[in-house]
């Protein structure tokens, strides 16, 4: 492997090949490949320990009307990993003109905004929930490679470079900016940035568990961030009771539809009879797939 020395304490530091941020693992300093020091090094800390990231995240999951009821006593944990991933955190003040249409009128205008921007800083997390996990620095302390080692964590290290990442996060400023106006019913955009200061820029590395848990014969994965214990990707399986309910309410919904049809044919309504009957058929093709899931997959940021 290639060594670089730590610009700090002068050990040899051994990487792969492609990253471009190390942390020394003797004196805990990081640095960018080319030497310097980074100056703002920041990390969560691992407030919740994995028993009590499970247990919240079984609290969590009954909430769900699909988790069968039994989950909290007949899961188990089968592995876990508890990993420090990087990112690059931008707080930008800016300051924008747009012009555009609202129901064809023109409208212009002027607006200032602070945007907070994480920057996944390792390639592996594009593609996966955390490649767009938003977080604060709230709580945030100062990087230890010490107290990571110390909680059981692996700390992933960077393979995207500084200014890749400030490319990234300026073209989800000019994207966040965009969107805030189109809520706004305009359209036929244009937008330009008239100002805009780097208020903070930090390097961060998030503790985040990745667990696998066995229930019924199935292993399903999740992962929660084990600073504020947000369950940021769940697979959840289906209970059987859940899917009988579904696929009798399908059942329920065809049936009704044929019968509400016949009605409005008899009554010389083709148009409501035909409407219904696709309104219903609709309902119980929905309430079929949702009987046959196997298992639930929720994306979103919960606590």
């Amino acid at each position: 492997m290639p060594i670089v020395k730590c610009p700090y304490c002068g050990a040899d530091v051994e990487y792969t090949s492609g990253e471009v941020v190390l942390t020394c693992p003797y004196c805990g300093t990081s640095f960018a490949i080319s030497g310097e020091e980074i100056e703002r090094h920041l990390m969560g800390r691992v407030n919740f320990s994995i028993n009590e990231i499970y247990s919240i995240f079984k609290s969590w999951a009954l909430r769900k009307p699909e988790t069968p009821n039994d989950l909290p006593l007949k899961a188990r944990i089968k592995n876990y990993q508890l990993n420090f991933y990087p990112y690059w955190v931008y707080r930008v003040n800016v300051t924008f003109a747009y012009e555009g249409y609202a129901r064809n009128i023109l409208v212009k205008g002027r607006e200032n905004e602070t945007f907070v921007i994480s920057i996944p800083a390792n390639k592996k997390m594009y593609g996966t929930p955390l490649q767009n996990y938003e977080f604060s620095l709230k709580g945030k302390v100062f990087f230890s490679s010490h107290y990571a080692r110390k909680m059981g964590g692996t700390i992933l290290n960077a393979d995207i470079s500084e200014k890749d990442a400030w490319a990234d996060a300026w073209r989800t400023i000019l994207n966040r900016a965009k969107a805030k106006i189109r809520m706004r019913g305009v359209t036929g955009l244009t937008l330009e940035i008239q100002n805009y200061n780097i208020e903070d820029k930090s390097f961060v590395h998030i503790p985040i568990y990745q667990v696998t848990y066995a229930y019924n014969g199935g292993e399903y994965p999740f992962l929660a961030d084990a600073s504020d214990a947000r369950i940021m990707y769940a697979e959840i399986p289906v209970g059987t009771g859940f899917r009988m309910l579904a696929l009798g309410g399908a059942v329920a919904s065809l049936v009704a539809g044929i019968i509400i049809s016949i009605i409005g044919i008899q009554a010389d309504l083709p148009v409501f009879a035909i409407t219904s009957f696709i309104g219903f058929l609709a309902i119980a093709a929905y309430s079929a797939y949702k009987g046959l899931l196997r298992k639930v997959v929720s994306k979103k940021f919960y606590v």
